[in-house]
This record gives structure tokens, C-alpha cells and sequence, in this order.
């Protein structure tokens, strides 16, 4: 049996576990008051208190824009709800709202085109139980699943 895409799936798998520490997308990553303000607003915006300090990357394994338009807020807005985590109604309901954030930011086809890769991505790459850093819940201690509805 060969055993090298199975190396390269858990050696891929085990860094995407590496957590960023700090803030990957502007004004967060050089700015500590919009640092602060965001923190502050991601720990209110949550049902049950994350054990990890809110981190955002933007757009993980995305583009935050294109020089004619910027969808990173729209990514941000997601992380915290990723990052608080909940039930499965919440994060259907937290990529539909960053589908719809992605297409209202163009006038053409590109919204809707790029809207539907971006919450189809998510809805296969953020699953609770994958040991990654972007992952559903990804505030809490690994592993945490979907909770109950409220």
C-alpha cells in the first residue's frame, strides 16, 4: 500500500491545526484599537463564551477582494460566527448571510459566482470535526460540535 498521499493528507491536516495568533487581514493586524473593538464585538456576539481569543484571517484559503472590490468584512462577519460556533440552523444561516454579503458587493455575475463558491467552501471546509483553525466552533477547545437549537 503506498502510503504517501495518506502522509501528505495528515502532514496537511496537522498544520492547517496551527491557529493563527494574531489578526491576517486589515485594520486588525496593525490597528490594536479596531483589534479591540472587533474582539469585543465577536465575545458579545456569542451564546456561550469561547475558551480561545477571536482571531480572523479574512478569507481563509480565499482572495479578501479583487482591486475593484473587497468582500473581507463580509469574511469577518463569518469568522465570528464560526468562532462563537452553535447549531447547525446558525452556521446554515452564517454562510447563507456571507453568500448574500459576497453578492450584494457587485452589480454583474461575479456576486452570485463568487458568492456560491465562497458558501459552498465553507460548508465543506468548516465542519466542527476537523481539527482546523477555521473550523465550526473553532473558539472552543477541539473537539466541539454543533449545539442545540436555542
Amino acid at each position: 500500500m503506498r502510503r504517501g498521499p495518506i502522509v501528505v493528507i495528515l502532514a496537511g491536516l496537522s498544520l492547517s491545526a496551527c491557529a493563527p495568533m494574531r489578526h491576517r487581514v486589515a485594520p486588525y493586524g496593525d490597528d490594536p484599537v479596531s483589534a479591540d473593538a472587533i474582539e469585543r464585538h465577536a465575545a458579545a456576539s456569542c451564546r456561550t463564551k469561547p475558551l480561545r481569543p477571536f482571531v480572523t484571517d479574512g478569507c481563509s484559503f480565499w482572495p479578501d477582494g479583487w482591486p475593484d472590490g473587497s468582500w473581507a468584512e463580509c469574511c469577518v462577519t463569518h469568522d465570528i460566527a464560526y468562532w462563537c460556533g452553535g447549531s447547525r440552523k446558525a452556521r446554515r444561516a452564517a454562510d447563507n448571510a456571507l453568500h448574500d454579503c459576497v453578492v450584494a458587493r457587485f452589480d454583474d455575475w461575479r456576486g452570485p459566482v463568487l458568492g456560491t463558491f465562497m458558501e459552498a467552501g465553507v460548508w465543506i471546509a468548516g465542519v466542527p470535526w476537523l481539527p482546523t483553525y477555521w473550523r465550526w466552533g473553532y473558539g472552543h477547545a477541539y473537539p466541539h460540535s454543533y449545539e442545540p437549537a436555542p
